[in-house]
């Protein structure tokens, strides 16, 4: 019910086309129990990139066009002074506009504004003890270190690297648990030089530091 409420709080101050629309929010209650059941009103996206991915023959220019959507995205949330800090593929979908394939980010149940304290909030010993083991595999060591010690500084340039690591999976199919192979890019490599340098480990050693160069950079990867 946190993460729920948590959710409508962020939505609401967002607009964005690379964004799922919020539309309203409210309480049924339930006659038998009593409870309270709280809904959301948002925009219905198609297949998620996990999905997505399982089917999907790699095209370049089709692959620039959802990548430069869920960067936009995640420059706009982070224009908001709103981290995400649960990028991975299942919170990115798909969806047919006029023919064209377009990414679209969903789920913000455990974003949080930049330099809120939620450490004490239910979303976040949740996310600790009973879900970490499945976000995990996209996220940033500082998120990583987050879940055994709330001192932890995660920034925006955490939702970078999860970013960087959800591009590879969309480029490959591949979720990296390590260094990522060069050999595997279907681009030749210039994918793989743009993100390696995303994802280092250390986040002052990572480039670019913000969404909006790493979105003309990827644009740059095609004329």
């Amino acid at each position: 019910v946190d993460r729920f409420a948590n959710e409508a709080r962020i939505m609401k101050s967002l607009g964005h086309d690379a964004i799922a629309r919020f539309f309203g929010q409210g309480a049924v209650r339930d006659p038998q129990t009593g409870i309270d059941v709280p809904w959301l009103a948002m925009t219905l996206g198609g297949a998620n990139l996990r999905e997505f991915v399982k089917g999907w023959e790699f095209s370049l220019a089709e692959f620039k066009t959802i990548a430069l959507d869920a960067i936009r995205a995640v420059e706009n949330v982070h224009e908001q002074q709103i981290i995400h800090r649960d990028i991975k593929p299942e919170n990115f979908v798909v969806n047919d506009i006029n023919g064209s394939r377009r990414g679209m980010m969903i789920d913000f149940g455990i974003a949080k504004y930049i330099g809120e304290d939620v450490a004490h909030r239910p979303m976040d010993e949740f996310t600790q003890h009973a879900e970490f083991i499945g976000p995990q595999f996209f996220s940033s060591p500082e998120l990583i270190a987050y879940a055994r010690n709330k001192a932890q500084l995660v920034d925006h340039r955490s939702d970078l690297f999860q970013l960087g690591k959800v591009l590879w999976y969309l480029a490959t199919g591949v979720v990296s648990a390590g260094t990522i192979a060069r050999r595997r890019d279907p681009t030749g490599g210039a994918l793989h030089e743009i993100l390696v340098e995303l994802m280092h480990d250390d986040a002052d050693d990572r480039t670019p530091q913000v969404a909006t160069e790493l979105r003309a950079t990827l644009d740059a990867l095609v004329a």
